[in-house]
């Protein structure tokens, strides 16, 4: 039985990672598509109002004239919605292709094909698999990990990354996908038979040790569009939110960080120092985005 592995991503300002991260995913899947740039709502920095202001798409058709199993999807205006963002890769799939949601900063074993495939063949009558997400903070030397177990923590919200594709399938929000009958596929009861959890195969999550204004914009982004939250409310709950590590809460008992000394994709990269609050110009961002009137859609 062949596999087909499509990879679906999207992006915005994510130029410190998105070479590596697709350069590594093109080895193992059968192709990628991406889709550029910004959604209404999303108060990120943008060049020619619609797109990433570093690198990001340029690196992106750079790759594409290298490799034929990448395809990237850019439009001269800004996304609707993330929905549609997010569609327009999924459309791409064919029924019963095998897809890998993920973002840029976001890397894989690179025994990721191999671990997949026997998955897929053990397990036949699966239609997902989930995996734990391994949240490395302070340039990668610490992981958040449960305080027992020492590994990710169990209760640790999980996201949506690999399924099969079937026709009718739809994006209804980041990040969970629907089927033809509307049901939410990670969470409906009648799936659950079909998916397994597979707590061995990690996936190891960058984000905090990156550019720290972009995650701050993008959390601003999903208060302003699932919490119905104002400008002014949205930039206050991500500043009290955000601590030492960003955004999580290492002495909450569910997890905390600890030494991280195992391999991963990046252990040769040398990161930025750790992530202090106390630098970040609140002011300066409450200033710019105060007159940021655009409204995200659902």
């Amino acid at each position: 039985m062949k596999i087909k592995i499509v990879g679906a991503m999207t992006a915005l300002n994510e130029e410190e990672w998105i070479e590596e991260s697709l350069r590594r995913k093109l080895a193992y899947l059968d192709k990628v598509v991406i889709a550029e740039g910004a959604v209404v709502g999303h108060p990120g920095k943008l060049s020619d109002g619609c797109h990433s202001s570093d690198r990001t798409l340029e690196i992106l058709k750079e790759l594409e004239k290298e490799y034929s199993n990448l395809e990237v999807i850019s439009i001269n205006r800004k996304w609707k919605s993330k929905q549609e963002q997010q569609m327009s890769t999924l459309k791409k799939a064919k029924d019963g292709d095998w897809i890998l949601l993920s973002s840029p900063d976001e890397f894989w074993p690179d025994s990721f094909r191999e671990n997949i495939e026997n998955l897929i063949r053990g397990f036949p009558i699966m239609k997902e698999f989930i995996f734990p997400v391994l949240n490395l903070v302070d340039g990668a030397k610490y992981a958040l990990v449960d305080p027992k177990t020492h590994w990710v923590a169990d209760n640790v919200r999980h996201h949506q990354h690999f399924f099969q594709f079937q026709k009718g399938m739809f994006y209804v929000n980041h990040p969970t996908i629907n089927d033809s009958k509307n049901r939410d596929v990670f969470t409906h009861p009648d799936y659950a038979p079909y998916r397994k959890y597979i707590k061995y195969i990690p996936y190891n999550h960058y984000c905090y040790c990156a550019k720290i204004e972009n995650q701050i914009r993008k959390r601003i982004y999903y208060f302003l569009r699932d919490g119905n939250k104002s400008m002014e409310k949205a930039i206050d709950i991500v500043r009290r939110k955000l601590d030492t590590v960003g955004y999580f809460y290492p002495n909450s008992g569910i997890q905390i960080k600890m030494l991280y000394r195992r391999t991963h994709p990046l252990q040769y990269r040398k990161f930025n120092d750790k992530y202090i609050p106390e630098n970040i110009d609140w002011d300066a961002i409450s200033e710019e985005l105060s007159t940021f009137k655009e409204i995200p859609k659902k």
